[in-house]
């Protein structure tokens, strides 16, 4: 009571197709997935003008755009005792200036469903000439980790700003109540 050789030889036949034709599926949606992560949500930008150490207006696909870095929290320039701003705002504001103004950018905002802050900001990734600029203000002590990053970005970010804080760079070389001490462990 089995199956004629004929008959097995063609369900065979049919399960090879059924498993060529799964393969190729997989192996085309894998691609397109991964074409589509890699240029999900890069794009290049020009910066106009730096309004702070974390924020920006920035030139994109013919319409101007407020880019808040993702992961990063910089002083700000208009709070403090005496409203002339919060320590290392205005040195925040001149670093991001020298990294970006006027330059070509990449961003890569950080959640491409809902890309914008509570202030209207894009939350983005930032680099230019291939390099982090979000990073870079943490790791130079203008910046602070800003709990928006996930995975292998929130644990560079916070190893760039343990390192700012063995340092003692920036914001870290004064006490936290002369910066903003309800923000600091």
């Amino acid at each position: 009571a089995g199956f004629s050789p004929r008959v097995a030889d063609i369900g065979h036949d049919l399960l090879m197709t059924h498993n060529r034709f799964y393969l190729f599926l997989l192996t085309t949606l894998t691609t397109i997935f991964l074409l589509a992560y890699v240029y999900r949500t890069q794009h290049q930008a020009y910066v106009d003008l730096v309004l702070d150490g974390d924020t920006f207006l920035a030139h994109y696909n013919g319409s101007q755009i407020t880019v808040q870095l993702a992961g990063a929290d910089a002083p700000e320039i208009h709070k403090g005792p005496d409203g002339s701003g919060e320590p290392y705002a205005w040195e925040a504001k001149a670093f991001l200036e020298y990294l970006i103004l006027q330059k070509n950018v990449w961003i890569e905002p950080l959640d491409s469903s809902n890309p914008d802050d509570y202030k209207g900001r894009k939350l983005c990734w930032v680099s230019v000439d291939g390099k982090s600029v979000n990073g870079t203000l943490v790791g130079a002590g203008l910046a602070r980790f800003y709990g928006t990053a996930e995975g292998k970005q929130r644990l560079a970010l916070l190893q760039l700003e343990s390192d700012a804080k063995a340092k003692a760079l920036g914001i870290w070389s004064i006490q936290p109540a002369a910066y903003r001490s309800s923000n600091l462990p």
